[in-house]
């Protein structure tokens, strides 16, 4: 839940009318986000977001991140502008916490309905994988409840969404294609959003961190029928299943080991990495 500070309602009031925007209709709390307090207020102007900058946060660094965002606004992007009370401050104190109020950016929410289609591939031989608006699933790939929610929030809301987010840039073209130094940070983020919904339980876990074995595995030579052989006989996976995971680690290198696809070894790094930047 990212509401750490309750806001009195009068003092709400108060704030927002010293920036001329007429009364509060309505002030919601939002549950998206780790390190700040936010709030949805709409009020006789239109919506806003109300943050309140929490301890974690150095004061003395916010106004070069909203003057940031306004010169952003300015230049053409489209993304929240502070606003700035009758005064011409964009930065004021609000129960005893650093705050700004923020435009809020109404077509936002037609984007959250993202165009991606979910489509049967029986060359998957992960039991899901995402692109910028397909989803390609294994025929064959059954899902607990947990599980299936996890793959929503690792590869539509994490992969999918940042994929299409990046297409729509119109200025920084280089976010419009991942390289592969981001390969880390975004399957931690993916891995750290299954885990931030609750949908991270430990087979999940117990496999990624199995995957890093099976990858240092065959970087010492190991081949795909030693690692085939570990996850049988040692990991208790059936056939099929210990044949795709195998595969999964040999993808585009020699089967006899040496060469493997080392994507698999990232994901609890890149988690670690992330929870270490939110703490």
């Amino acid at each position: 839940m990212a509401v750490y500070t309750e806001v009195a309602d009068e003092d709400l009031s108060a704030f927002i009318a010293s920036y001329g925007l007429g009364a509060v209709l309505s002030c919601k709390g939002i549950a998206e986000g780790v390190e700040n307090t936010n709030y949805l207020v709409t009020s006789e102007q239109g919506r806003f977001i109300l943050t309140l900058y929490e301890k974690r946060v150095d004061p003395a660094e916010l106004p070069f991140f909203l003057g940031l965002m306004e010169h952003l606004a300015r230049s053409g992007l489209n993304c929240p502008t502070p606003v700035r009370d009758t005064e011409g401050r964009n930065l004021r104190e609000l129960a005893g916490r650093p705050a700004a109020l923020v435009t809020f950016l109404e077509e936002r929410i037609a984007k959250r309905k993202a165009p991606v289609k979910v489509v049967l591939d029986p060359q998957c031989t992960s039991k899901a994988i995402a692109g910028m608006k397909r989803v390609r699933v294994r025929p064959d790939a059954t899902f607990t409840t947990w599980e299936a929610e996890g793959l929503y929030r690792h590869e539509v809301e994490t992969h999918a969404y940042t994929a299409l987010n990046g297409a729509a840039q119109e200025h920084p073209a280089l976010l419009r294609s991942g390289g592969p130094r981001s390969t880390p940070t975004q399957e931690g983020l993916a891995v750290f959003a299954e885990l931030y919904h609750h949908a991270l339980a430990m087979p999940r876990l117990r496999r990624l961190a199995l995957r890093v074995k099976l990858v240092a595995m065959a970087e010492d030579g190991a081949s795909f029928l030693d690692v085939y052989r570990v996850l049988v006989k040692d990991e208790g996976l059936l056939p099929r299943e210990a044949y795709l995971d195998a595969a999964r680690i040999f993808r585009g290198g020699p089967p006899e080991g040496g060469g493997p696809f080392t994507k698999d070894a990232c994901y609890l790094a890149g988690l670690v990495h992330v929870h270490a930047f939110l703490a």
